[in-house]
């Protein structure tokens, strides 16, 4: 299986650790996912929302405005 197979795997992994609080973990595999797939919107809004949550507001629009930029009809990246 090749690693673009994979992605949804690795998502649902680092949506896990998001979710759990463990945002460390998620943004390894957010980061993993944008290593194959530098355009994944999602990937790109949830490495925004962790921003937001470290108090990193500054990195969090500049992510989640690239997550819109890259997909604008996902009306939860507003």
């Amino acid at each position: 299986m090749d690693r673009v197979e994979c992605m949804p795997g690795i998502l649902e992994m680092a949506l896990q650790h998001h979710q759990s609080g463990r945002l460390e973990e998620a943004k390894q595999y957010y980061s993993e996912i944008l290593q194959e797939d530098p355009r994944h919107s999602d990937a790109i809004h949830l490495m925004g929302l962790i921003a937001h949550q470290s108090g990193n507001h500054e990195e969090a629009v500049r992510l989640i405005q690239h997550a819109i930029s890259l997909n604008g009809s996902v009306a939860l990246y507003y």
